[in-house]
């Protein structure tokens, strides 16, 4: 399966991490096959391969990986913890704190 356990969560909308807390009858987000949308599954589990080895190298405590393309989700990965003290895993459904996303979003 191309989107791991992912796929089976993000089915009903109330099951989706990507709907907006504020929007509560927000539709989930459309998913697809990769190959569906001009993507290659091959380079995506290259992608995880890389994520999973910045977390496991200790570059990083985790990570989640996205990926849309045609407006429909084609990837969800993710690798690590959302809190190291606890042990609690990084998943789909971690809220994550952004402060400044001007470089990442502009490079």
């Amino acid at each position: 399966d191309k989107f791991g356990t992912s796929r089976k969560l993000l089915g009903p909308a109330a099951a989706n991490p990507l709907v907006s807390l504020a929007e509560p009858t927000r539709p989930p987000l459309p998913i697809s096959t990769p190959e569906a949308v001009g993507v290659s599954s091959a380079r995506l589990q290259q992608l995880s391969a890389w994520s999973d080895g910045w977390v496991e190298a200790g570059k990083i405590p985790g990570m989640l990986t996205m990926m849309m393309r045609k407006g429909k989700l084609v990837y969800l990965h993710s690798s690590g913890h959302a809190n190291v003290d606890t042990g609690e895993p990084m998943n789909e459904r971690t809220l994550l704190r952004f402060y400044s996303m001007t470089k990442p979003i502009v490079s």
